[in-house]
C-alpha cells in the first residue's frame, strides 16, 4: 500500500513538473524611460566652479540625477544644475557636457537606474512595473530589461555606432536569443515613446516583425507638449515634485530634448501657447522662432532647428498599445504678464485635458495610423490618472499582464 501511494504521489510530481517545464515562457520585455527616467552619475574635474561652496573635483562617481542634496539644500543646487546643462560647440554643431564634467549611466541592459531615480529609492518610476514582474510574474533579469539613456539629448545621430538605436536594438536580439526566440514586449512612458517611434521609422519591416511582440506606449507626448514651451521660458520640474521649476531653467534651456518635445505645429490648433500683453506665439515654426528672440535664447532656435524633422509621423508597424490620462488639468497656454524675456514669475496658466503633462492630443497622437498599418492598434484611456501615475495605476498592471497573455 504504502509503495502504491509512493508512486502515485511520484506520478503527481512528474505530472506538474512536466507541465511547468512545458508552460511556454512570457515574452520578454523592454522597458525605456522618458525625460528624467533615468538615473546619471557624474565626475568632476573642473577648473573652475560657480560658487566658492561648489565641488570642483570628486573622488568617484556620484549620482548627478536624482540627488536630493541640491533641493533640500539650496545654496548647492546653483553647483548641481552648473554640472548639468549642457554647452553648444560651434565646431560640431553638437551639445556636450560642460568642461571638467564627466557623465556616465547604469550598464546597457540594467533596470536599476530606471527603476528609482534617487540613491535612497523614495522617487519611483518602473519601481512597481519591475516590481509586479519580479515579484507577481515571475520575471528576472534574464527576461526583463531597461533602457538608460543620456535624456537631455535626442538621437540626432539616428542609426550611427554608439547611438540610442544600435543600444535598443541590442537588448531586443539579446532578450529574443536568449529567451527561446520569444518576441519582445516593449514599455514605454513618455519621451522613451518618441524615442521608440523615431527608432521604429528608422528600422526594417522584417526586423519588426521577427521580434516585436508589441508596444505599449504609456504618455507618449507624440506630437509634443506645450509644458515643453514654459520649460524654456519659466522651466518644468519633470514631474518631480521636489524639483523647484525655476532653478530647472538653466539645464532645460541647455538640452536638446526640451527643444524635440516643443508641440508640432501640423498636429496643434491655432491657439496661441504663449501670450503677452503685445505677443502671441503658436506652435507654428515662425512663431517658434520668434518666441525663442523674444526669450533671447538663440540656441533654444538652433536646437529646435535641429530636431525638429527627427519624426516624419509614420506608422510604427507594431502592435501598439496607446495609454494615456485625461481629466486631469494640463497646462495649455501660459499668460505673461510682464512680457517676454522677463520670466521670473509664474504665468498665468490655462489648463486643459490631459494627464497634467501631455496634453489630451498628443497622448492620444498614435490613433492617427488607424487604418494606416496591418498592426492592430489599441487604445486605453486612464481617466484622472496623470502623467507619473501611469507608471504605478494597477490597471497598467493588468494590462500589461493581458498583453503577456498572464491575465
Amino acid at each position: 500500500m504504502t509503495d502504491k501511494i509512493v508512486l502515485l504521489v511520484g506520478f503527481i510530481f512528474a505530472s506538474f513538473a512536466w507541465q511547468a517545464f512545458s508552460i511556454k515562457p512570457s515574452n520578454p520585455v523592454l522597458l525605456i524611460p522618458g525625460d528624467g527616467g533615468s538615473r546619471i552619475y557624474g565626475k568632476l574635474n573642473r577648473t573652475s566652479k560657480e560658487h566658492w561652496f561648489c565641488d570642483k573635483t570628486t573622488d568617484d562617481w556620484y549620482t548627478l540625477w536624482l540627488n536630493y542634496e541640491p533641493f533640500i539644500m539650496p545654496p548647492i543646487f546653483t553647483c548641481f544644475m552648473d554640472n548639468a546643462h549642457l554647452v553648444y560647440d560651434n565646431k560640431t554643431d553638437t551639445y556636450r557636457n560642460v568642461d571638467g564634467v564627466e557623465t556616465k549611466l547604469d550598464p546597457i541592459g540594467s533596470t536599476e537606474g530606471c527603476s528609482y531615480l534617487d540613491d535612497l529609492d523614495l522617487v519611483t518610476y518602473f519601481g512597481k512595473i519591475i516590481s509586479h514582474l519580479k515579484d507577481e510574474r515571475g520575471y528576472t533579469n534574464d527576461n526583463l530589461k531597461g533602457f538608460s539613456y543620456d535624456w537631455r539629448y535626442t538621437p540626432v545621430n539616428i542609426n550611427k555606432p554608439g547611438g540610442e538605436f544600435e543600444g535598443i536594438k541590442y537588448l531586443v536580439e539579446g532578450l529574443y536569443q536568449n529567451n527561446s526566440n520569444q518576441k519582445v514586449l516593449i514599455i514605454t512612458h513618455s519621451m522613451g515613446g518618441v524615442v521608440t517611434h523615431a527608432f521604429f521609422e528608422n528600422i526594417d519591416q522584417d526586423w519588426k516583425d521577427k521580434y516585436i511582440q508589441n508596444w505599449i506606449s504609456l504618455g507618449t507626448p507624440l506630437f509634443g507638449a506645450a509644458s515643453s514651451v514654459e520649460s524654456f521660458s519659466s522651466g518644468y520640474n519633470l514631474g518631480q515634485f521636489i524639483v523647484p521649476k525655476f532653478k530647472l531653467r538653466k539645464g532645460l534651456k541647455s538640452w536638446p530634448s526640451t527643444a524635440w518635445l516643443l508641440p508640432m505645429p501640423k498636429y496643434w490648433d491655432n491657439n496661441p501657447i504663449v501670450m503677452t500683453p503685445t505677443q502671441n506665439f503658436t506652435a507654428d515654426w515662425d512663431d517658434m522662432d520668434a518666441f525663442f528672440d523674444a526669450i533671447d535664447w538663440f540656441y533654444g532656435k538652433r536646437m529646435f532647428h535641429q530636431v525638429r524633422g527627427l519624426l516624419q509621423f509614420k506608422p510604427p508597424g507594431v502592435d501598439i498599445t496607446c495609454v494615456y490620462g485625461t481629466k486631469v488639468k494640463t497646462p495649455s497656454q501660459f499668460y505673461y504678464a510682464g512680457g517676454l524675456p522677463d520670466q521670473d514669475t509664474d504665468p498665468t496658466i490655462i489648463y486643459g485635458d490631459g494627464d497634467g503633462t501631455v496634453n489630451i492630443k498628443s497622448g492620444m497622437g498614435c490613433l492617427m495610423w488607424e487604418g494606416m498599418q496591418e498592426n492592430p492598434i489599441g487604445d486605453v484611456e486612464m481617466e484622472g490618472t496623470d502623467h507619473i501615475g501611469l507608471l504605478t495605476n494597477d490597471a497598467t498592471f493588468d494590462l500589461i499582464d493581458k498583453v503577456l497573455g498572464l491575465a
